[in-house]
């Protein structure tokens, strides 16, 4: 799941926006992330999540989405960050169907983790994904 939500993507488009990487401007699609997150927050809310849920979806995801925002703290919306945002979603959409994967179901997932199961669930998921991902290095170390 770490690479199959788009908000992650935005997540690393912004560190490297902050570490001058990129010159194209996130904070667009922080702004529109975090309000799809805020619906989101509202759906489990209706399904009636637990409160340790709620509030560990809203500190993760405030803290991927609204952190980056306030460190940026840079508002200006250039026609290159809009463009450079559509190639980076479509570059995304590439890498999900390479793994042959829906990004939809990955949303359903995340909606349904925080409001069925438990937010460790999320936790193990992600650690896991890291741990997936660290190991093919962890025999050159």
């Amino acid at each position: 799941m770490l690479f199959e939500l788009y908000s992650h993507w935005i997540f690393i488009w912004s560190l490297l926006y902050y570490f001058k990487f990129v010159s194209a401007n996130p904070t667009f699609y922080l702004i529109i992330a975090y309000i799809v997150i805020l619906i989101g927050f509202i759906i489990l809310i209706f399904l009636k999540s637990s409160w340790q849920n709620l509030l560990f979806f809203f500190i993760y995801n405030s803290s991927i989405k609204l952190l980056p925002i306030l460190m940026i703290y840079n508002f200006t919306f250039k026609l290159k960050d809009i463009v450079f945002g559509v190639y980076f979603y479509l570059l995304y959409l590439f890498h999900m169907i390479i793994r042959n994967k829906n990004p939809f179901d990955y949303y359903k997932d995340l909606i349904h983790i925080f409001s069925k199961q438990s937010y460790k669930n999320f936790i193990k998921t992600i650690i896991n994904d890291i741990y997936n991902l660290w190991s093919p290095f962890r025999s050159r170390i």
